[in-house]
């Protein structure tokens, strides 16, 4: 399996830290992105794209597509217009060099038809929790990533019904936590190889004891169904890996990590029989790390719904995958 190791990571570190002729503080790229927040807000895109950078790209993750500022615009039209009262909640904020990100849910109305969604009529206050990745050119913006899962959007709009999901319970003894040793920028990438070696067991030694693990697809889950829901994963796709994209360091231990799985569904999962497909699902997560290498914090962001539909358990709709807006 893929090892990474700490010259690797520490290359990617220092290509993400390298000089780009930015010299903006922390306090002020947070009010450039607030600023923007606030024109987003008040529907106006025009303001909005006056921050943009030259080539501005919008990376829609859990739609499966890279917008260009044209098709920004025609997507946030189109969502302006079914949630008229649009707002971002309040949530992590953490600044690295030109890089901002920002775990967070938000609130609007369901007035419109969205996504071919029919109007509900319903206010919602928090909902679609997901990270955004901004990355900053001086004080324009060159590029935004959004990380998450467009099921939970769907379930809590009544398009899709909540499912079922079974205790989850691991077949081994729960360990205790194991001290790693590692640096705060070695200790995600651990965890990926133990994933790698289909340990599940070894994973959950890294967690620490009150851990704060999220799955967007299961929600707020225990270090016990995080051991579960690892042993579930190298069951059901056999040649399960992931691959570390990016690692930057936000300092006190926060670390955001861009991953891609990639595997082959050759056993059921959750009640559906295995389909031999294989899937590539890319995931953006925020881990805090101790000081003596364990994880405190796990939040992990990527599309349960574009899983599903590449196992073929749910067909693809132009609206998923973001072609509407093309």
């Amino acid at each position: 399996m893929k090892r990474y190791s700490a010259v690797l990571i520490m290359a990617g570190v220092l290509l993400v830290f390298a000089p780009r002729g930015f010299s903006q503080t922390a306090d002020e790229l947070k009010a450039l992105h607030e600023q923007y927040v606030g024109y987003l807000t008040a529907h106006d895109l025009e303001k909005c794209k006056t921050m943009h950078a030259p080539g501005f790209v919008y990376d829609l993750v859990p739609m499966s597509m890279t917008f260009s500022e044209p098709e920004w615009q025609y997507f946030w039209t189109d969502f302006l217009k079914g949630f008229p009262d649009f707002k971002g909640n309040e949530g992590v904020i953490l600044v690295s060099g030109n890089i901002l990100i920002m775990e967070h849910t938000i609130s609007g109305t369901h007035k419109e038809v969205w996504n071919g969604i029919p109007p509900t009529g319903k206010n919602f206050p928090s909902f679609f929790p997901h990270l955004d990745v901004w990355e900053f050119e001086g004080t324009k913006i060159k590029k935004v990533t959004t990380y998450g899962d467009m099921q939970g959007v769907l379930i809590t709009l009544g398009a899709m019904p909540a499912p079922e999901l079974p205790p989850l319970t691991p077949s081994f003894t729960l360990p205790d936590p194991v001290p790693t040793g590692l640096s705060f920028l070695n200790t995600p990438p651990e965890l990926g190889n133990r994933f790698n070696a289909h340990n599940p067991v070894e994973m959950t030694k890294m967690i620490a004891k009150d851990a704060d693990i999220v799955v967007t697809a299961l929600g707020k889950i225990s270090r016990e169904e995080f051991g579960a829901v690892q042993e579930m994963y190298v069951n059901t796709f056999a040649d399960v890996k992931v691959e570390v994209l990016k690692l930057v360091d936000f300092g006190d231990g926060w670390i955001y990590s861009d991953e891609i799985y990639t595997g082959t569904h050759t056993a059921p999962y959750f009640g559906f029989p295995a389909t031999g497909r294989k899937f590539q699902l890319r995931s953006g997560d925020l881990y805090r790390v101790t000081s003596d290498g364990l994880i405190s914090y796990a939040h992990y962001y990527w599309d349960h719904l574009g899983l599903l539909t590449q196992l073929g358990i749910l067909p693809t709709s132009s609206a998923k995958t973001g072609e509407m807006y093309k």
